[in-house]
């Protein structure tokens, strides 16, 4: 006999792991599971549609129950069984809808299959406080199902122990509920619970899956960003690019064919939209229906076409014919509120899977999104910088040229050869002011322009202002930025030497530490300590400005190495500038 229930009971286990199985190639099944919401839905739509997967699942395992019921080992007072495991499960897994559907099942298909046997009360009691404890173990667990497989043994097995005393206290007379008890006990204490374990290891299956994807599509979106980051850099926007980036893309995915587009016209595409023609259309993304079999796909608002005014609405979807095929999956690409481009990608139709490529695709518009959106600032930075530059050189020249230009004048009376070089000078040194002030040139070329400007000051100041220059010749090939060392010249002169009734500045260029070293000297009273401080994110200054920017555009090009240093010796200031040997 004992052996009998023990066979029947690892039967009813048998044909729940197969349930098990079948439950997780169910699409409302993974999405409880895996606390999911419907994607393209409504908030009210959503909840409405979960309470009727929850009803589903509900449904599923009192059937389990039921048909548990039947293929139960017979016997003349009870029916051994493992309705324990659909009532319980349903409640963990779907919460009070779910675990009360299936209990109400299950207790009231064992009442009515045989109400007058003495196990009958005690049974369906037990079944529907299984559905409840179930339940209220959903609830505890805040949805999830993160049990280890002796908390699943252990919660089954004292919901048995649960069962057979209330056989014990209801069933009467009392020896046939002894007797009944020392038959189905063993099988149902111990037996049920591994097969609740077998159950749910299977269910966990999914959340590997579900992980296992999640973990390559990100290990996917880290790759695919990598290879991508050099083409949105370059100027920020997809028109010159798109191609690399759809080859990338395909390179590192498995779907079936990538597009870009801007407007009505495709940037890049691959094979699979060569026949497609979107000319006229207005594509949006970020919308979509769920089809009758569950299935996500992204729809063209019907309200979004142009519409003639004589005729009747008629809607034309340019990827009607993928849509047969393919999940068509519709990201825009962003630049703040103003679209820009839009990412469209053909899926395969697996049913769950595409919750994960919605995220993905996701992912990916809003990376090129906000590298567009760095690049677009970088470009506007970029533009201030060379604003400010031109702004200071338009500030400075005026005011040079004129002071030239009198001593020049001064210097055609007495001395014509001696204003001859100084004419020279003049043309030397705005020809290089004429440059853009990023473009990189040798050292040679920026001390000329230096050489020109302190030509001009010295014909100007005469005994005034003395000029030492000590340069290393094997140094003045490296690279520099235009206009580089003029405004630290410039401010070692107008703030340095000319306070002095005799200046003196001094330019000394010689090779250090794989680079070019450049020290200029002057014996004025020394730069402000504010200004040196506002160079290492000290409070800005109103003073100082060409200084700071000379700093910023060095630190900004070649690092925070090559940055400015101030120092004070022998009653001279010097400013130092590092140029790296690239």
């Amino acid at each position: 006999m004992i052996e009998d229930v023990f066979v029947s009971t690892g039967f009813n286990i048998c044909m729940l792991v197969v349930l098990a199985y079948v439950m997780t190639k169910l699409d409302f099944v993974k999405r409880i599971i895996l606390n999911r919401e419907m994607t393209g839905l409504t908030a009210t739509e959503s909840r409405r549609r979960d309470i009727m997967n929850r009803v589903y699942l509900g449904i599923l395992m009192g059937a389990f129950c039921m048909v548990s019921n039947f293929i139960g080992f017979q016997t003349k007072t009870a029916i051994p069984n493992a309705r324990v495991i659909g009532a319980l499960s349903a409640g963990m897994l779907g919460g009070p809808i779910s675990g009360t559907i299936a209990s109400v099942m299950g207790a009231l298909h064992r009442y009515l299959g045989d109400p007058a046997r003495i196990t009958t009360p005690p049974c369906v009691l037990a079944t529907l406080l299984q559905g409840v404890f179930g339940s209220f173990l959903w609830y505890k667990k805040k949805h999830r199902m993160n049990y280890g497989a002796i908390e699943i043994y252990l919660i089954t097995m004292s919901m048995e122990i649960m069962h057979m005393g209330l056989i014990y206290l209801m069933a009467r007379p009392m020896d046939q509920a002894l007797h009944i008890i020392a038959q189905i006990s063993p099988s149902m204490i111990f037996i049920n619970p591994l097969g609740m374990i077998l159950v749910f290891g299977i269910l966990k299956d999914t959340f590997e899956q579900a992980d296992s994807r999640v973990a390559v599509r990100i290990s996917d979106s880290f790759r695919i960003a990598e290879r991508c980051i050099p083409y949105l850099k370059n100027n920020g926007d997809l028109f010159g690019e798109a191609k690399h980036i759809l080859n990338i893309l395909m390179e590192e995915t498995q779907y079936a064919g990538a597009a870009i587009i801007r407007g009505d016209e495709f940037l890049a595409r691959t094979d699979a939209f060569k026949r497609i023609d979107i000319t006229g259309c207005v594509i949006k993304g970020n919308t979509g229906r769920y089809t009758s079999d569950g299935k996500f796909v992204r729809d063209i608002p019907q309200d979004n076409l142009s519409l003639s005014e004589e005729t009747e609405p008629v809607p034309r979807d340019p990827f009607q014919n993928l849509r047969n095929q393919y999940v068509v999956y519709i990201e825009d690409i962003a630049v703040g509120e103003k679209k820009i481009d839009q990412l469209v990608i053909l899926g395969k139709k697996d049913d769950y899977s595409n919750r994960a490529d919605i995220a993905f695709i996701k992912g990916l518009a809003s990376l090129f999104s906000t590298y567009m959106k760095i690049a677009e600032l970088d470009e506007q930075k970029d533009l201030r910088r060379k604003a400010e530059l031109q702004a200071l050189q338009a500030q400075i020249n005026p005011h040079f040229l004129f002071n030239a230009l009198n001593t020049i004048s001064f210097f055609c009376r007495e001395k014509p050869e001696k204003a001859r070089e100084l004419l020279l000078a003049l043309s030397t040194y705005f020809r290089n002011s004429l440059q853009e002030a990023d473009t990189m040139i040798p050292l040679e070329q920026e001390i000329s322009h230096v050489k020109a400007y302190l030509m001009l000051e010295e014909a100007r100041f005469e005994e005034r202002l003395k000029v030492e220059i000590d340069l290393d010749p094997e140094a003045m090939s490296v690279q520099v930025p235009n206009l580089i060392l003029q405004p630290l010249v410039e401010n070692a002169v107008k703030h340095g030497a000319k306070t002095r009734e005799r200046g003196m500045v001094k330019i000394h260029v010689y090779r250090e530490n794989q680079g070019v070293t450049v020290d200029i000297l002057d014996n004025g009273p020394g730069i402000p300590e504010a200004v040196v401080e506002s160079l290492h994110g000290g409070e800005r200054v109103q003073k100082g400005i060409g200084f700071i920017n000379v700093h910023k555009r060095l630190t900004g090009i070649f690092g925070p190495e090559s940055g400015l240093q101030v120092s004070h010796q022998d009653d001279m200031t010097q400013v130092r500038v590092w140029i790296p040997e690239s």
